[in-house]
């Protein structure tokens, strides 16, 4: 009996789009040049306590488990990350399609700037960041959004991509 390993594994039923899942490397590396300022905003967010603990921004409620942390982008505001980041790429009149992925030094170093003076952070429970993303989600701009933003033509090529 021959025992193929490759039937064990979960398949998609759907692959990715491909121009989703460039977007989604490109936003991935966005965040990480973000990295600094949201560190550097958890450490001053602490200190604003005495007895040692995050405060939850909407409840008040302190968060005892470090692990439960997490910095939100406030949505509440228009100031999602991903709107920061679709306002930032209008701005620029960045071509998603075109743009070479190993080129993305200058942009991101770009990117934390412009997220440094137009962000609107806070601190929320893990629980509470899955709630609000759930509230926000559909306010939230939608991936084919995001390559419109320099050519008309892009949304033909995401349709022809979207229907294979």
């Amino acid at each position: 009996m021959i025992t193929d390993t490759s039937l064990n594994k979960t398949k998609r039923k759907h692959k990715k789009d491909p121009l989703k899942n460039k977007l989604d490397k490109l936003l991935y590396k966005l965040r990480w040049s973000i990295r600094e300022q949201i560190a550097e905003f958890k450490v001053n967010e602490l200190a604003k306590y005495s007895d040692g603990f995050y405060r939850d921004a909407l409840t008040g409620y302190r968060i005892k488990d470090f692990s439960k942390v997490q910095v939100d982008h406030n949505a509440d505001v228009g100031k999602s990350f991903r709107q920061l980041a679709y306002n930032f790429l209008s701005l620029h009149k960045i071509n998603i399609a075109q743009l070479s992925m190993n080129k993305l030094g200058k942009l991101m170093r770009d990117f934390a700037e412009y997220h440094r003076d137009n962000c609107s952070l806070r601190i929320v429970s893990a629980s509470r960041n899955r709630w609000l993303f759930y509230k926000h989600r559909n306010r939230d701009i939608k991936w084919q959004e995001f390559y419109k933003i320099v050519d008309n033509d892009a949304l033909g090529m995401i349709h022809n991509c979207s229907n294979k």
